[in-house]
């Protein structure tokens, strides 16, 4: 088996959500050939790739590599390779794919396979646990596999079905495969690794952090070929992900909710500006028949019907809360987070939809928060910390931004950034509190 060693080592060296990794591999042919070239062969790419991607380029050391792909041959941990034969295929169109997916379970099964997202809040109603759950038995009886985070509420609610009708479920965590988040989803992760695949961009014994969310998201989205929103408020991190579909040029589906209801504002909303709404599986399954009709049988809905229907114990029976329930304080803290992500709509005076350029649904979200158009005032903080704290590619772009006088996406597009970089840097950035986002597409440092 071909050692991944120097696969390690560039991952490593390119941290998560860069959009270095396919140019450098594009340059070079494969990460050896990155790892033997010459330090005057690496720095001429400085322009094209980066003063600090170079500069770690440089570091030759092979210690953490070594140590990481032993861990992963002892503890049973797939290593897969950006195209190989195992690895997502549709990952790799992405503008920031991962080098390395690390994963456990039967990752030689989704070799001509229809994935299908199904995501949602946390906080969901009885509505949307029963809806996901159906969803996800449906979809997988039929021969789809179910994709999704495994967050609590909507997410596991979606893959306990899947696993309920045998099917295959994919679960993409925001933390490395030994800390599976929420703690309390340790019992279904266990099942979805001897049934399923988990997978991950992180190296095993990284522990979740507020910015690995958002940057799994855009995995979720991307390895599948239709994102479902089942239950979400205006302000969810599942909008998130429909945001990075629409990105991609992927299909966005919402199922409709009550009107009068929050929790279903969100996915009301997704309809409203052009997603496909559907009430069953097979309203899903429709749009991709023709292309998987090798791999998918809509017909097993109808005979799987009686069994999708929720009933109590079936969450609890992988270890699930089946109740509809409140945000604890850590939620509300990423609630948080996903409301600062999804404050500015518009990037660079255009909308998502314009911006991606390949799908048809508009921006999603119109209700924008009013946002001073006042360069915001210095502030005696910990921003130092905070910035030091932060993937190499943040901090180039923070650097690059001028101080006291706002700036666009285009601007720093010409300084040699490119878009996808800039949109994940300008989240973690906004989130860290380091920057702040004002009328018209502009960004200014705080």
């Amino acid at each position: 088996m071909e050692r991944s060693l120097y696969w390690l080592w560039l991952s490593l060296r390119l941290g998560q959500g860069s959009t270095a990794g396919t140019a450098v591999l594009e340059r070079f042919g494969s990460p050896e050939a990155i790892y033997e070239a010459s330090n005057e062969e690496l720095l001429t790419f400085r322009g094209e790739l980066g003063e600090t991607t170079v500069e770690r380029l440089l570091n030759k050391n092979l210690d953490e590599a070594y140590s990481l792909e032993e861990y992963c041959l002892r503890k049973n941990v797939k290593i897969l390779r950006y195209g190989a034969k195992d690895y997502p295929k549709s990952l790799t169109n992405l503008k920031n794919p991962p080098i390395i997916l690390y994963a456990r379970g039967r990752t030689e099964a989704l070799a001509g396979k229809l994935c299908l997202a199904v995501v949602g809040t946390r906080d969901l109603t009885e509505y949307g646990r029963d809806a996901a759950y159906r969803m996800g038995y449906e979809l997988a009886a039929a021969g789809a596999v179910v994709v999704s985070g495994l967050a609590l509420g909507i997410d596991s609610a979606a893959a306990c079905g899947a696993l309920d009708a045998g099917g295959l479920t994919v679960a993409v965590l925001g933390s490395g495969l030994d800390h599976v988040y929420p703690a309390e989803h340790k019992r279904i992760a266990e099942e979805i690794e001897e049934r399923g695949i988990l997978l991950s961009e992180y190296p095993p014994t990284v522990g979740p952090t507020k910015f690995s969310f958002p940057l799994r998201n855009r995995i979720i989205s991307g390895m599948s070929q239709g994102t479902l929103v089942v239950e979400a408020p205006l302000r969810s991190g599942a909008l998130i992900t429909a945001r990075d579909a629409i990105l991609q040029g992927r299909e966005v589906f919402a199922l409709p909710g009550n009107v009068n209801t929050e929790a279903a504002a969100g996915t009301n909303a997704l309809i409203r500006d052009g997603a496909s709404a559907v009430t069953c599986a097979a309203d899903l399954l429709e749009s991709f028949a023709y292309l998987y009709r090798d791999s998918i049988d809509p017909s097993a809905i109808r005979r799987a019907s009686l069994c999708a229907q929720f009933a109590p114990g079936k969450l609890a029976a992988h270890g699930v809360s089946e109740q509809a329930r409140a945000a604890s304080k850590e939620e509300k803290r990423d609630k948080r987070m996903s409301e600062t992500l999804h404050t500015e709509k518009r990037i660079d005076g255009k909308t998502v939809c314009e911006l991606s350029g390949e799908t048809e649904y508009p921006v999603y979200d119109t209700q924008v928060a009013p946002v001073s158009s006042k360069v915001p005032k210095a502030q005696p903080d910990d921003s130092v910390a905070s910035l030091a704290a932060l993937p190499d590619d943040c901090r180039e772009v923070f650097e690059a931004m001028p101080i006291g006088r706002p700036i666009t996406a285009d601007e720093l597009c010409r300084s040699g950034f490119d878009i996808a970089q800039l949109m994940i840097a300008f989240t973690m950035l906004e989130v860290s509190g380091l920057i702040t986002t004002l009328p018209g597409g502009l960004y200014c440092r705080i």
